[in-house]
């Protein structure tokens, strides 16, 4: 018996590799800030938002699994890294068929303005039409907060602005694209 105990290695545990714990992390974590991203994404730009969710989520999580399992680390490795950033690829190609040149993501002019220390600029609202609500006050034009949302109030002003300067008696709003056109 005392064979057997002598034949034991000495040093027991080290079942995980540090080292490979933090590559597990370190490529884990994007793929997991990217998720709440594609769905948060998908809602805004009204796109199936289970269907990306789900496949961007599956395909992560496949690939997580594959690679814990996989026997050879390396190999599990690469799976994962070619799943997850496979969906998320397929996804950053989709959405950027879709959306304006200044909203694609992964595209030149969007890294250099991410790595750049430029801050981006103010947009300033402007008012060209008085608007009044159905309790016949004034609607007040947004002073601080979100840009997109003094952007759409500077759209519907510039739109309103060209309907009445051209004193349309009619105006048709088409949808086209994720995007409207207008005619009058």
């Amino acid at each position: 018996m005392t064979e057997i105990i002598a034949a034991l290695p000495q040093q027991l545990g080290d079942y995980l590799s540090v080292v490979k714990l933090f590559f597990v992390l370190a490529l884990a974590v994007p793929w997991l800030m990217a998720c709440p991203w594609v769905h948060k994404d998908t809602k805004k730009l009204r796109i199936p938002q289970e269907l990306w969710s789900g496949i961007v989520l599956a395909a992560g999580v496949l690939g997580l699994v594959i690679w814990l399992v996989m026997p050879i680390y390396i190999v599990g490795l690469m799976v994962y890294v070619i799943m997850a950033g496979a969906a998320l690829l397929t996804y950053v190609v989709f959405r950027n068929g879709r959306v304006n040149d200044d909203q694609k993501v992964l595209t030149a002019q969007h890294l250099s303005n991410l790595f750049s220390n430029r801050k981006a600029p103010d947009v300033k609202v402007e008012t060209r039409v008085k608007l009044y609500g159905h309790d016949n006050k004034i609607i007040v034009a947004p002073d601080s907060g979100d840009d997109a949302e003094k952007e759409t109030f500077n759209n519907v002003q510039n739109l309103l602005y060209e309907i009445l300067y051209y004193r349309a008696s009619e105006a048709d709003l088409l949808p086209i694209n994720g995007s409207a056109a207008y005619a009058w």
